[in-house]
This record gives structure tokens, sequence and C-alpha cells, in this order.
């Protein structure tokens, strides 16, 4: 991973209208590093690489109450906007692959969504 960036607001939309107010995130932005091979090389006994292509992924962090939208992994997202605490944002379309829920006793229940990034993401001063 390339770099590594966090915040604590922002919201996401669904395709069905519901719009859930963020809490706090990480995005992970990155490239695969591609093994090739360089016959007039050899000798040298060393692996060679080239950049791939770039991804980026995440998760988010809600609150959970009677209202947070229950999608389940797979469900795609129309738009997520991210927040720096700058204001400054990040956002694009992601996939949702995995959600947690945290319920404890003497806290707010919340649910963090796990993403993956969709083409490329906007960024606004990152």
């Amino acid at each position: 991973m390339a770099e590594v960036m966090g915040g604590t607001g922002g919201s996401i939309a669904f395709p069905t209208g519901y719009v859930e107010n963020v809490i706090s995130w990480t995005v992970s932005w990155g490239a695969d590093a591609l093994d090739v091979t360089d016959m007039a090389d050899a000798n040298s006994g060393h692996k060679n690489f080239i950049p791939g292509l770039e991804y980026w992924s995440g998760t988010f962090t809600c609150f959970l109450d009677d209202t947070t939208a229950m999608i389940g992994p797979g469900a795609a997202a129309a738009a997520l906007t991210l927040t720096y605490s700058s204001g400054k944002s990040l956002g694009g379309s992601v996939i949702i692959t995995d959600i947690a829920y945290d319920t404890p006793v003497d806290a707010p229940a919340t649910v963090t969504f796990s993403f993956q990034g969709k083409g490329t993401p906007n960024i606004d001063g990152a």
C-alpha cells in the first residue's frame, strides 16, 4: 500500500436513496507490483518489478441505530464522500465487502463497513 489516509466524517449514499453518516474512516491506496523477467540480466539473481494497476479500499464506521440501512456484502454504493479534519475530501464509487457490528453495553453500537473502490477516487486536496 502506498498511502493510508483517515478522517472523521463524511457520508455514503446507496442507490436506494439512503444516506449513512460516517463517524470515522481509513483508506489504503496502492498499486500492484508485477514481477518481470529480464533474460538480458539473468546473472543478477534478483527479481525485477514494474508498477501495475492501482487500487483503493478501506473502512468506514457509523452509529448503528434503527434507521441504519441494513445492506449486505456485495452491495454497491452510489457515492462515497469521506472528509478529512481539514475539510478536504476523498470520494468515489465503492462495493461493500464486509460488515462488522460492535454492540458494547456501555457505549453506542456501531457498524463498520469494509469496501473496495471502483475506478479512480476523487481527491480534493489530498
